[in-house]
C-alpha cells in the first residue's frame, strides 16, 4: 500500500509498514491528566535552539494512553523562506512515543525554512495530526490533552457509466470542515489498494461528516455527496466515472523545472506514429496539459513544439500513460555583477519576476546565495517575455534589473551594479 501525503506544491510517499494506515484528527477534551516524566526523542538538550512539542493523549473515558506512536515530518515551507535560511543538510525526522501517564516530549533543531507535520498513532484509534508552517527556536508548542476515538470506515467502489468496477484509483476521505491554518489539520485517509471485489477500505476516520473523492493520474478528481461516518460502522459509497476510458488516453503534463509552478501556455503538442494520422493538442490554457482520448494499441511519439522553448520530444510514450514534459526557454542573459568599485561581486542570491503575469507565483529565486551559476556569467533557460532580474547580495542594497521584451533565442547582455547597503 502507498499513502500519499500532498502539501502545497509537496508531495511525501509513504509505504505502509512505515506509517499508520489512516490519518485523523480529534477534537481535545477539557480533561487534565497529571503532568508526568515524558519521553524525549532525539533530543538536542545542548543546543539552545531546541525547540520542544509537548502533550497528552488518553483513551476514551480519561485513563493514559501509553505507546502512542509520534511522527514528526519536516519539509520546506516556502521558496522565500529556503532562499532565506537555506536548507538543512542533517535533518532527520523525529520519533517518539507516549509514556506511561500518556505525555509526550519531541525536542529538536527545527530547520527556519521548514514546515512541520506531527501525527500520532495507537492500533484501534483514530490518528491526530497536527500543521504548523513555522516552529521557532526556543518555542514550546504544547497540543494539550487529547482525547483518542474509536472511528468509523469508509467502502468506497468507483464504477464507469455502465456500472463496472474500476481499479487503480486512489481514494481520499477527509472531514468536512475548514482546516486551521496552524494547528489541528485535517482527517486525510488515503488508499490506493483495490480488493478483489473491486471495493477501497478507508478506516479509522473519526464520527462525523467526511468527503470523499478519486482519481488517477489519467483523471481528474471525481467526488460524491458528504457522507455521515459513524463509530464502529462502514459507510458505502459510490463514485461514478463518466469520462473516457483511460485505457485509451495519453496525457502530457507541461513543466518548468527552472521556474518550478509556472503557468505558461503552450502553441502545441504533437502526437505521432507511423501509420497513423498524427493529432495536435491546439494551444494549451495556461497550466492545462494536453489529453488525448481514443489512441489505438501502439507506440507513439510525443512533441512539444513552441517557440518560447528549447525542442522537447519523447518517443517512448504508450496509451494509459502520463508523461512529463520537462521545458527549458530558450533565451538567456549574459550577466556581470559588480560592487560599486567594478570588481565582479560572487555569493549573491538571484530572482526572476515575470511582470505581466496574472498568476502566482510570479517571482522565482534560480540562484541560492553562495552558489554559482552552471556556465559563469550566463543565465540561461529563460522564458521569453517582460522579466525583471532580482539581484540580493549580503553587505548590498537590492537591486532589480528590467529585462523587458526577452525575445526567443536571445541573448540580452546586462551589468548590474551593486551599491553598499
Amino acid at each position: 500500500m502507498l499513502v500519499l501525503v500532498i502539501v502545497g506544491f509537496t508531495c511525501w510517499v509513504w509505504r505502509a509498514a512505515e506509517l499508520p494506515p489512516a490519518v485523523a484528527t480529534v477534537e481535545p477534551t477539557i480533561e487534565q491528566v497529571a503532568a508526568q516524566p515524558a519521553p524525549v526523542a532525539r533530543v538536542s538538550l545542548a543546543d539552545p535552539r531546541s525547540c520542544e512539542i509537548r502533550g497528552t493523549f488518553v483513551l476514551p473515558g480519561g485513563a493514559p494512553a501509553s505507546g502512542v506512536q509520534l511522527w514528526l515530518l519536516g519539509a520546506e515551507g516556502n521558496p522565500e523562506l529556503v532562499r532565506q535560511y537555506g536548507l538543512p543538510k542533517d535533518w532527520e525526522h523525529v520519533e517518539g512515543a507516549t509514556a506511561e501517564d500518556g505525555s509526550f516530549r519531541l525536542r529538536f533543531v527545527p530547520p527556519r525554512a521548514f514546515q512541520f507535520f506531527l501525527e500520532g498513532h495507537l492500533a484501534g484509534y483514530c490518528s491526530p495530526r497536527w500543521r504548523w508552517s513555522r516552529i521557532e527556536y526556543n518555542q514550546v508548542v504544547d497540543v494539550g490533552t487529547i482525547a483518542l476515538v474509536r472511528g468509523g470506515s469508509v467502502r468506497a467502489r468507483v464504477v464507469n457509466a455502465e456500472g463496472r468496477r474500476l481499479k487503480g484509483w486512489i481514494v481520499y476521505a477527509k472531514e468536512a470542515r475548514e482546516p486551521e491554518f496552524d494547528g489541528r489539520d485535517l482527517t486525510r485517509v488515503i488508499d490506493g489498494r483495490c480488493d478483489s471485489n473491486g471495493e477501497y477500505l478507508l478506516e479509522n476516520l473519526p464520527p462525523g461528516p467526511v468527503a470523499v473523492s478519486a482519481e488517477t493520474a489519467l483523471t481528474d478528481s471525481i467526488t460524491c455527496p458528504t457522507v455521515e461516518v459513524r463509530a464502529g460502522e462502514v459507510t458505502e459509497v459510490e463514485l461514478r466515472y463518466l469520462g473516457p476510458d483511460t485505457k485509451s488516453r495519453i496525457v502530457v503534463e507541461i513543466i518548468t523545472p527552472l521556474f518550478h509552478g509556472l503557468s505558461v501556455q503552450i502553441d502545441e503538442v504533437l502526437l505521432r506514429a507511423p501509420g497513423v494520422e498524427p493529432r495536435t493538442s491546439g494551444r494549451l490554457a495556461r497550466g492545462a496539459s494536453a489529453t488525448f482520448d481514443g489512441v489505438a494499441p501502439g507506440r507513439y511519439t510525443v512533441e512539444v513544439r513552441d517557440r518560447k522553448f528549447q525542442p522537447w520530444s519523447s518517443d517512448k510514450v504508450w496509451p494509459a500513460q502520463r508523461i512529463r514534459a520537462k521545458l527549458k526557454g530558450n533565451a538567456a542573459a549574459s550577466l556581470q555583477v559588480l560592487d560599486e568599485k567594478g570588481a565582479a561581486l560572487k555569493g549573491y542570491a538571484l530572482g526572476v519576476r515575470f511582470d505581466n503575469l496574472q498568476s502566482m507565483p510570479n517571482v522565482f529565486w534560480v540562484l541560492e546565495p553562495g552558489r554559482e551559476l552552471p556556465t559563469p556569467g550566463l543565465l540561461d533557460g529563460l522564458v521569453p517575455g517582460d522579466l525583471t532580474l532580482i539581484i540580493e547580495c549580503p553587505g548590498y542594497l537590492r537591486l532589480e534589473v528590467p529585462l523587458p521584451n526577452l525575445r526567443p533565442e536571445e541573448t540580452r547582455p546586462l551589468v548590474a551594479r551593486l551599491a553598499r547597503s
